[in-house]
């Protein structure tokens, strides 16, 4: 075999190889969606107060090249790469608030971008996507959204953009990421029920950061119980934190 016949079976080899992995993508056309950021103080109401915290997951488990769309061309998504867009542009717009994301944060959101449709119109071009989201404790809402422009592109990116911003004014979704719930305070000692190792503590009652009573002696008895609150350390006492011959 001579030299230009071996690189051109190794070219058609490669092709074929491309055409495997990529599907439908390579035989027609294909579009990721840019992120497109939130217009400030279109989706977040004053007393809207956001958890510090996050956890962000795409939970699109699907990376093949889908149908989307046919006209003079046929186009694909990859759900998956679309979701990627999603999550970053909520990660962006919740980072522009404060909140910090963070893999270890006891609030999860989990987003899913399970269809997109294109559609054309007279004098433009429309894309329809549903966006899952789901919280950390089973909530599920789908925000289906569209968007329309004279550029399939921008259509697209306006679709997500608009599906993130629903996410914000969704009552369950609100509810979840507000800090009434991770900063609950049962016994109003002002340490959050979650790191709260006394949860019980009676009111007005001064305590340390586990939300346990403060004792200044260290004999066992916290100040508000103890008769004798400058004991010396080490010394055994009895039920009222005196030392027995008292």
């Amino acid at each position: 075999m001579s030299k230009s016949t071996f690189l051109g079976v190794c070219r058609v080899a490669v092709l074929f190889m491309l055409l495997a992995i990529f599907g439908c993508a390579t035989s027609g056309r294909f579009y990721v969606p840019k992120p497109i950021p939130i217009k400030p103080g279109t989706v977040l109401k004053p007393e809207y107060n956001i958890v510090c915290s996050v956890n962000l997951i795409n939970s699109q488990t699907s990376s093949q090249w889908v149908s989307i769309g046919d006209y003079t061309h046929k186009w694909s998504a990859n759900l998956l790469m679309w979701t990627d867009t999603a999550v970053g542009l909520l990660k962006d717009e919740l980072v522009k608030r404060g909140v910090v994301i963070s893999e270890k944060s006891p609030k999860t959101l989990k987003l899913s971008i399970t269809r997109v449709k294109l559609f054309w119109g007279f004098d433009a071009i429309g894309c329809t996507l549903n966006l899952n989201a789901t919280t950390g404790d089973g909530y599920v809402v789908n925000h289906e959204e569209t968007g329309t422009a004279k550029d399939l592109y921008e259509s697209c990116d306006t679709a997500v953009s608009k599906a993130v911003a629903a996410m914000f004014t969704d009552p369950g979704i609100q509810d979840y990421l507000t800090t009434s719930k991770i900063f609950r305070d049962s016994d109003g000692d002002g340490v959050p029920n979650d790191v709260d190792e006394c949860p019980e503590t009676p009111e007005g009652v001064r305590v340390d950061s586990r939300g346990c009573p403060l004792d200044g002696d260290g004999d066992g008895f916290p100040d508000y119980l103890d008769k004798c609150p400058g004991t010396p350390g080490g010394m055994e006492v009895d039920c009222d934190g005196c030392p027995p011959d008292k």
